[in-house]
Order: C-alpha cells, then structure tokens, then sequence
C-alpha cells in the first residue's frame, strides 16, 4: 500500500530522533529516503501517464467533426458496404473505450448533447421538456471526455 509523503516525512523525524546509535540512525535515514524518492518517483510516472492520455484524448477531439460527417454520410446511404463500415467504426471507437452518448429518452446534458431543434409537435408533446426525442448526430464519450457531442432534437 503506497505511503503519503507526509507519513514518511514522520518516519525521518521519528528516525532521527528516536535513535542513538548513529549507524542505526543512518540505516533508518537510507530507508526512509529511499520509500520518499520511490513515493516521488511513482506520482511523477502517474502524472506523466495522465498527460500523456491527455494529449492523445485533445487530438482524437479534432477528430469529432470528421467523424460527425462520416456518420451523416453513412446514415444516408443506403450501401450495404456503408452499413458495415459504420458498424466498424463503432467496434473501433468501442474498443478504445468509447462510449455512444445515450441520446433518445434521456434527459439533455450540455455536457454530453448538443441542441439541433426543439420539437413542438407530437413527439414533443408527449415527452417532458428538456428531454430527446430524436438523434440527429451521434456522440462518443471515455469517461468525463467527450469525442464529439451527440446532436439532438429536444422536446419543448
């Protein structure tokens, strides 16, 4: 179990205190310096892994709008190779652990959905205001990060 870098300052403090037998103290010292440069060490590799996850995750974000279009093209087609491309490109963004936005039924979150319309007629009317009622483009999300913002129709 990792050990704050305030739990190991204490155990210097106490090392240097507590003992009278100056290898032994020295011994203690070594021991605890080590456990601090390993406790250092180790966040500046989680750090540095999370800045490199981010820097990816900024650039596959300048992919948002192309992938947006893609989809539009293939949901117009009416090619059985179009279908499958789009059923691929799903299993691709799938296993680098994308997420398709929840859309129809849900409630609209700015966070995730972006608004194309309001619907004012029938399907709006059966449906509590704020929520979807239709997808008009898809959106992909990992975690809190988001791909591309699903574009949505929702009920006024």
């Amino acid at each position: 179990m990792p050990v704050s870098a305030s739990e190991l300052s204490e155990r210097l403090t106490e090392a240097l205190s507590a003992s009278k037998d100056s290898e032994q103290t020295l011994a203690d010292v070594r021991g605890v310096v080590e456990q601090i440069v390993a406790h250092e060490v180790e966040q500046v590799r989680a750090e540095a892994a999370e800045a490199g996850k981010l820097a990816v995750l900024k650039q596959l974000s300048e992919l948002g709008e192309l992938l947006d279009s893609l989809h539009a093209r293939l949901r117009d087609s009416d090619a059985t190779g179009a279908k499958a491309l789009d059923k691929r490109l799903d299993r691709i963004l799938s296993s680098h652990g994308f997420e398709r936005t929840a859309t129809v039924g849900e409630t609209f979150d700015p966070r995730w959905h972006e608004i194309a319309g309001v619907e004012t007629g029938p399907a709006g009317a059966r449906a509590a205001p704020g929520t979807i009622v239709r997808e008009v483009g898809r959106g992909y999300r990992r975690d809190k990060f988001v791909l591309c913002t699903a574009r949505v129709v929702i009920a006024s």
